[in-house]
């Protein structure tokens, strides 16, 4: 493999570690409480309206390749407007100023994932994820809701509204592309990665089913296409994390992923006070929002649209952390004072 695409993969994969070590040390640095939530609602503003006057510069743009949103903004909004401290009428004002501007973001930003991620982080925000049984009903509805509701919107034309076709054919886009035409198989560029991935995953040694072709492989596409203005055979990385890990770190790779992202599912650490509610939310609806943006943009291995969530994530997923671990330092400290009377356990014993 050659040495840069090694280097590039290594980043990608370093790049969403880092983000959350920072986001756990912040946490262990921070106070547990909820004033913070002012001082994101700043930040999403301004993050909002830069990402609006840049999704209107790219749509002026002769050939634009993507439009810019920020995942942090469609995450926080719901929590802000959930949490923050002020419930006066100027503070009710501002909350709704603050939704109205990450809506307007999201609409410019013309990103179904943002949508996504908007909708998770309302239900989180709300309590739905709140145990393992309520998590799965969601992730299930939502699937389901999805899979029903997109292919029923109105059929547009792709040359005319074009985000409006994009979310019609969402769950097309998605499925398993042969790419059997050139226009299929662009109209649903996603599905194709998707499948090619998948068939040099069938085609490989049991050995690299299970543990990958390694940093720095690429996914051979099978025909020579056009991508990014370039003739090429093969793409370093795709839309779809979890084929796109399947490729490169086998069936391991993509459990252990799995595994990291269903962790705060499973989790029976709770909130121990309304001022840790926030953060156990935040946990669980980061987690569906990185679930769900793994199979549309990447994830945590995004070149840079996720890494503001990420960051938030890891900061309350350290914060209850660091509540667990102040909890077990309690119960251990308690016993030290209170150690058990052996004299009075054992007599109950012999009575016994």
């Amino acid at each position: 493999n050659p040495i840069l695409s090694v280097a590039k993969d290594l980043w990608y994969l370093a790049k969403p570690i880092a983000i959350i070590s920072l986001g756990i040390m912040i946490a262990y640095m921070s106070k547990t409480d909820r004033r913070w939530v002012a001082h994101l609602a700043v930040v999403v503003i301004i993050v909002s309206i830069a990402n609006m006057f840049e999704s209107v510069s790219f749509q002026q743009a002769e050939d634009p390749i993507a439009r810019p949103t920020s995942f942090i903004a469609a995450f926080a909004g719901p929590f802000i407007w959930k949490y923050y401290p002020s419930r006066s009428v100027s503070g009710l004002i501002f909350r709704v100023v603050v939704i109205l501007v990450v809506i307007a973001m999201i609409v410019l930003s013309q990103s179904r994932a943002s949508i996504l991620t908007f909708g998770v982080a309302w239900l989180a925000a709300y309590g739905a994820l709140q145990n393992s049984s309520r998590a799965v009903f969601v992730f299930g509805f939502l699937v389901f809701a999805i899979t029903v509701f997109f292919p029923l919107l109105p059929q547009y034309d792709f040359g005319g509204q074009r985000f409006l076709a994009k979310l019609q054919n969402s769950i097309n886009e998605i499925m398993f592309e042969s790419g059997e035409t050139r226009v299929s198989m662009y109209r649903n560029w996603r599905g194709f990665e998707a499948y090619q991935a998948y068939k040099m995953w069938l085609d490989a040694t049991l050995w690299q089913k299970l543990v990958g072709f390694g940093h720095g492989s690429e996914i051979y596409l099978g025909r020579m296409v056009t991508f990014l203005g370039h003739d090429v055979e093969s793409i370093h990385s795709i839309h779809n994390s979890y084929f796109g890990l399947l490729v490169k770190t086998g069936l391991l790779g993509v459990v252990a992923y799995l595994a990291f992202l269903f962790r705060p599912f499973s989790s029976k650490t709770r909130a121990s006070n309304a001022a840790m509610e926030i953060y156990s939310r935040i946990v669980r609806g980061g987690a569906l929002a990185l679930l769900f943006t793994s199979a549309l943009v990447s994830g945590p291995f995004n070149k840079s649209g996720l890494d503001g969530l990420l960051l938030i994530w890891s900061a309350a997923y350290g914060l209850l952390l660091l509540q667990a671990q102040k909890s077990r330092r309690r119960v251990h400290e308690a016993r030290i004072r209170n150690p058990p009377q052996m004299g009075r356990l054992e007599g109950a014993a012999g009575k016994a």
